[in-house]
């Protein structure tokens, strides 16, 4: 009685030679390797242009600081300005003010000077006063008592050049008296005086 084996034959029938599957795997596996490569880059460029927002809205933003910064010190700069004109003017005004007050001063002591250089026996009948110039009139016993009183006038301190125009001898009613005519320069107090042209504005004036 012969056997047949059907089960092995049919076994051999299907045990076939296995497919080579490994290129198919290989390439599923490199597929996700390269999303997630390209997914990384756009996260890094995102990340990138975040930073670069952010670097560029913050470099704005001092920017706008720097200009509002720099409006308020213009608008500061403007006041202090202004505060310095306001403050000139009223210098001005007060400089003004004082020399004014000097001006009106310059008569009474004019007179105030005249008669305490007067010596005894010598009277003023008459005294005035334009651009620095003082005219004195008056009488006196002697030639000597008005050299005495020009003297006097000099050695005062506030006025120089003092000269005789006339003296005439002149008598009443048994009594003689000398009828005398001077001038004199006024010296102008420091805070008067002009201000000394220094030596470049003498050139250019020579020049000129």
């Amino acid at each position: 009685m012969i056997r047949i084996n059907l089960f092995k034959a049919e076994k051999k029938e299907f045990e076939e030679k296995p497919i080579d599957q490994e290129p198919e795997v290989k390439e599923k596996k490199r597929a996700p390797s390269g999303s997630l490569i390209l997914v990384l880059f756009v996260i890094v460029l995102a990340a990138l242009a975040y930073v670069q927002r952010r670097s560029l809205l913050g470099e704005r933003d001092q920017l706008d600081a720097a200009q509002q910064e720099q409006k308020r010190l213009q608008t500061a700069l403007q006041q202090l300005e202004l505060v310095e004109q306001q403050k000139l003017l009223l210098e001005q005004k007060i400089a003004l003010i004082h020399q004014l007050k000097l001006q009106q001063s310059i008569p009474v002591k004019i007179m105030t000077e005249i008669s305490r250089s007067l010596p005894d026996w010598v009277w003023l009948t008459e005294a005035s006063f334009e651009k620095q110039k003082v005219h004195i009139k008056g009488r006196a016993l002697s030639n000597n008592l008005i050299a005495d009183y020009m003297s006097n006038l000099e050695k005062s301190g506030v006025f120089s050049a003092v000269n005789i125009i006339s003296s005439t001898q002149k008598t009443t009613q048994n009594s003689q008296y000398m009828d005398f005519s001077l001038n004199a320069s006024y010296l102008l107090p420091p805070e008067l005086q002009p201000p000394a042209k220094t030596t470049e504005q003498n050139k250019k004036g020579k020049s000129q």
